[in-house]
């Protein structure tokens, strides 16, 4: 929703993803269809038998349109669907350019010519020497930006989220749970869950102790952060 408000506040003339399924028409029916009461009460029944959200919602769409399974177990998709679902609730009418993703997106290594992004991070964030980087990561960089790479990954100029548990762990212990409260997406008593496991030793214990069905360790990370 944040993204597809910046595109809005921008004036773009159309919205590009990489998704696995390029039909602009299906991806459309799906995330409209999510949104109608059906769908939605579907959801909560599943989220009462003890889903968690994601799985839930698309349990309840399948179960509408058994067709869209090959879809919706697509992650980049997905999020293809959100941004569509986005530009419904902004009133957006841009065209949309969808791009055909290849790559595997959970592939840990670096075999194939397209990647995945999680394969490039793992080999990235060893902190390759420069023979190193040179041999397995500068083929996947634009030359007009490699140099810039190497120089601020020697540096350790760069963004992990293992970097900042220990920030993590000391906001949280700082900020009162009204102040946590107002964080995007801190909601449901959320906020009074992270203060009450924030005296634990480490950030990855507060993360396990309130994750749950409805907040995934994914999504508890993002808005943490």
């Amino acid at each position: 929703d944040g993204a597809i408000q910046l595109v809005k506040g921008l004036d773009l003339d159309a919205l590009s993803f990489g998704t696995e399924h390029t039909s602009v028409d299906e991806l459309r029916a799906i995330a409209q269809y999510q949104q109608t009461d059906a769908i939605q009460q579907e959801c909560k029944r599943l989220l009462k038998e003890g889903l968690f959200y994601g799985k839930a919602l698309r349990q309840a769409l399948i179960t509408y349109n058994p067709q869209w399974a090959p879809i919706l177990n697509k992650p980049n998709a997905l999020l293809g669907i959100e941004y569509i679902k986005a530009m419904d609730i902004n009133h957006m009418a841009l065209p949309i350019i969808p791009i055909k993703r290849s790559s595997c997106h959970h592939q840990s290594t670096l075999h194939e010519s397209l990647p995945s992004g999680t394969a490039l991070r793992k080999k990235w964030i060893t902190r390759p020497t420069l023979d190193e980087f040179d041999r397995a990561l500068s083929p996947y960089f634009p030359s007009s930006m490699i140099e810039s790479v190497k120089t601020l990954t020697q540096r350790g100029n760069f963004c992990h989220y293992e970097r900042y548990h220990d920030s993590l762990l000391l906001q949280s212990r700082l900020i009162s749970s009204s102040l946590l409260g107002t964080i995007r997406d801190v909601s449901e008593g959320l906020e009074n869950s992270i203060k009450k496991y924030c005296t634990l030793n480490t950030w990855p214990d507060v993360l396990s102790h309130i994750k749950s069905k409805r907040y995934s360790s994914v999504r508890l990370q993002r808005m943490c952060a």
